[in-house]
């Protein structure tokens, strides 16, 4: 049986890293003809979405992505803790708290996040959503610290579902956009550390429960696994092209998706 609709349509943006740039690239060409009734982010994703959901002007955002200089220079630490990460806490945390202060949405938004202990998946939103949740959100294990909200702890809400698609579904979305930024060809080794998670959280991913979905993605890598960690103006640049191509490319099959829904609310 289908969930009760509460969301006619979303915006999912899944994590990735620095390919966050590629998204920014579909956002600016989509938003011209597609506003969503809820964002909806995992890691990158949920900074991106963040920002999306303040409603303003996608170039800039994109200009944003040209010039990350906050990513140009990461400062690694020996992690004092497995929960604390490599990566300078202090530098990581105030970028995040910055973000989450220059924008405020105005769309509902949803943070996805896994429970570290249990390994499971959920999803937060507005207004519950913090700049811990957000930060958490991009917790990747070992590399970025980790958070305890609400009495658990938090880590990268991509590790099990790069793009959260059953997160729309869970909320009770109707037709969602996808942004997914990483290969389906996946590495062997990704493939089988994942399966590995999956099988400890005893985790499959939930159905659709009927949502309509369409995911905008590049028929290729966007590039080795190893550039998700660094910023470059022109990677970044290329990802950014790229995101607009493939969004103009995925016009007609998103339209078809968004025409004939539902009239209710």
């Amino acid at each position: 049986m289908e969930s009760a609709r509460r969301y006619r349509t979303a915006l999912v943006l899944g994590g990735g890293g620095m390919f966050g740039a590629y998204q920014a690239g579909v956002w600016a060409e989509i938003s011209r003809y597609f506003q969503p009734d809820i964002v909806i982010g995992a890691s990158i994703g949920a900074i991106n979405g963040w920002a999306v959901a303040a409603g303003g002007d996608p170039e800039e955002w994109v200009a944003q992505w040209l010039d990350f200089r906050e990513a140009s220079v990461h400062r690694f630490r020996f992690p004092r803790s497995p929960v604390s990460g490599c990566v300078d806490r202090e530098a990581f945390e105030a970028f995040m708290r910055g973000h989450f202060e220059r924008f405020q949405p105005r769309l509902p938004m949803g943070v996805v996040l896994t429970d570290t202990v249990r390994l499971k998946p959920f999803v937060v939103t507005t207004p519950e959503v913090t700049w811990r949740h957000l930060a958490a959100s991009c917790g990747v294990p070992l590399i970025l610290p980790q958070y305890r909200l609400d009495g658990r702890w938090c880590m990268d809400g991509g590790l099990l579902a790069s793009l959260p698609l059953w997160a729309a579904a869970d909320l009770g979305v109707e037709a969602a956009i996808g942004v997914n930024i990483m290969p389906r060809k996946t590495p062997g080794w990704l493939l089988a550390g994942r399966a590995l998670l999956h099988a400890a959280a005893r985790w499959d991913e939930p159905k659709s429960n009927g949502l309509r979905a369409v995911v905008v993605e590049h028929p290729q890598p966007l590039g080795p696994l190893a550039e998700t960690t660094r910023w470059r103006r022109e990677t970044s640049e290329r990802w950014v092209a790229l995101g607009r191509e493939d969004a103009r490319r995925a016009r007609p099959a998103i339209e078809a998706a968004l025409a004939g829904l539902s009239s209710s609310q």
